[in-house]
């Protein structure tokens, strides 16, 4: 079995030269499971955070938790830059598509 960092390894360097954070997003309440649902507002709920979570990162290797120890990979984003906010931090991100058809499923 593989592991994600080996899979992502295949494909790119982002993870030997660069300062990269994984994420799991977990929260129970109702709202942020429908998020799930709608990419475009669980990547605005991603891009705003309580805590100054991601100034020391490049990227971040995003994930949806799901229930037990189970997740659901969002993607890999470049931090751009980030600033404070009344209620938090808001951060600019670009999704990068360096994981996009690392694996093929062929069903028999």
């Amino acid at each position: 079995m593989f592991s994600f960092s080996e899979l992502f390894s295949i494909k790119s360097d982002i993870l030997e030269k660069h300062k990269v954070k994984f994420v799991r997003h977990k929260d129970n309440r109702k709202e942020y499971r429908d998020l799930i649902k709608d990419r475009d507002e669980l990547l605005k709920y991603q891009a705003h955070q309580s805590k100054n979570v991601f100034k020391d990162c490049d990227f971040i290797v995003s994930f949806f938790g799901q229930e037990s120890s189970k997740s659901l990979f969002i993607g890999v984003f470049k931090v751009n830059c980030w600033f404070e906010k009344d209620d938090g931090f808001q951060y600019d991100l670009t999704e990068i598509d360096v994981c996009v058809k690392i694996l093929k499923i062929v069903w028999s």
